[in-house]
């Protein structure tokens, strides 16, 4: 039986948002084709972010060049698998990403969570719930990060912090060792040939300092 009051079409941009070039958003797509078919949506444009973490999607160009497309009154909202993909607040500042959405009273379309409203009473209220819960996910993902680094140093293990200057070894801040932490200061003088300096100089954790290196040429 056909049903007598379908939901009308309506244009949306769907976003696709992950935080590290290795992963993956076929996840993601499949979500976004049940959420069009579910609330008969048709995707006018389509905005994928790879290695841009929700924290600062709202210092990302194609997001606020998006936020102004939403400005078009044929365009209602935007689709996406969950809430978090738009934005995931490490602070309070991050949350205003929904007030553009609540100002212009556009929808958001969701897997997760269904048909956002930030406009309305009950839409602000599922949308700061919703915004808390990111928020509290991002900061343990935080909490045990870090402590997974320490983890690492605690069994000896390498860690991977980057390189340091020539001619000294990186030790991470966290190393467990005290003695072998030390900081120096590095004279920009000290600059090995061939390698520039900076203008004034600068802290660095590293082992040891190695031994001046010769520059005088051997004979023979």
């Amino acid at each position: 039986m056909t049903n007598p009051n379908p939901i009308p079409q309506r244009n949306c941009i769907e976003l696709l948002r992950v935080s590290s070039n290795k992963q993956d958003v076929a996840r993601q797509r499949r979500d976004l084709e049940q959420v069009k078919k579910r609330f008969n949506l048709n995707a006018i444009r389509t905005l994928e972010l790879h290695g841009v973490s929700g924290t600062a999607v709202l210092d990302n160009d194609q997001v606020q060049q998006v936020l102004r497309d939403l400005e078009d009154p044929s365009i209602e909202g935007m689709a996406c698998s969950s809430l978090d993909r738009i934005f995931r607040p490490k602070d309070y500042t991050q949350v205003g990403i929904l007030d553009k959405f609540a100002k212009r009273q556009k929808l958001i379309w969701s897997e997760r969570e269904g048909e956002l409203d930030p406009h309305s009473d009950s839409g602000f209220e599922q949308c700061m719930n919703l915004a808390t819960r990111a928020g509290a996910e991002w900061r343990e993902l935080h909490r045990r990060t870090k402590g997974g680094r320490r983890e690492t140093l605690e069994l000896k293990k390498k860690l991977d912090c980057g390189k340091a200057r020539y001619g000294y070894i990186y030790l991470d801040k966290y190393h467990p060792d005290p003695e072998l932490r030390q900081t120096y200061q590095l004279d920009p003088k000290e600059a090995l040939p061939g390698y520039p300096s900076s203008s004034s100089s600068t802290t660095c954790t590293c082992g040891p300092k190695p031994a001046p290196r010769s520059t005088a040429s051997q004979s023979g």
